[in-house]
């Protein structure tokens, strides 16, 4: 049976269980974005501070809550998704094929994923 590791150990001395379970929760804590957009969600009000009409057009305003829901419906969820799906793709093809630690791994993932899909979701409202 082969000793565990040192803790200061260089990256490509970690066992490779070790570096994917970094990976795993980094992609997880990139992922809790989607708690942070719920509770913006949750202490948004519900009607505008000024008084006005609240629905979109004829000098109406989205109420603080509404404007919430139609950011996350627009941006935040593909966003989301591609963290979750590239980010994760991109993840394991990094973990199998560097000594990179995997809170690097993870965080790159994450942040090539979203901000690929975040880019062409913009592209696509920004074109229409």
């Amino acid at each position: 049976m082969e000793p565990a590791p040192h803790p200061t150990s260089p990256p490509s001395e970690q066992s490779p269980r070790r570096r994917g379970l970094s990976v795993l929760l980094t992609l997880l804590a990139w992922a809790l974005l989607l708690v942070l957009y719920a509770l913006g969600l949750a202490i948004a009000p519900d009607e505008n501070p000024d008084g006005r009409c609240e629905g979109i057009g004829f000098g109406c305003a989205l109420t603080p809550r509404d404007t919430v829901v139609f950011v996350g419906l627009l941006l935040g969820a593909p966003t989301l998704g591609g963290l979750l799906l590239l980010g994760g793709g991109l993840s394991v093809l990094l973990l199998r094929r560097t000594p990179w630690p995997g809170v690097l791994i993870g965080s790159l993932g994450a942040l090539v994923g979203a901000g690929v899909v975040f880019a062409i979701t913009v592209a696509l409202l920004a074109g229409s």
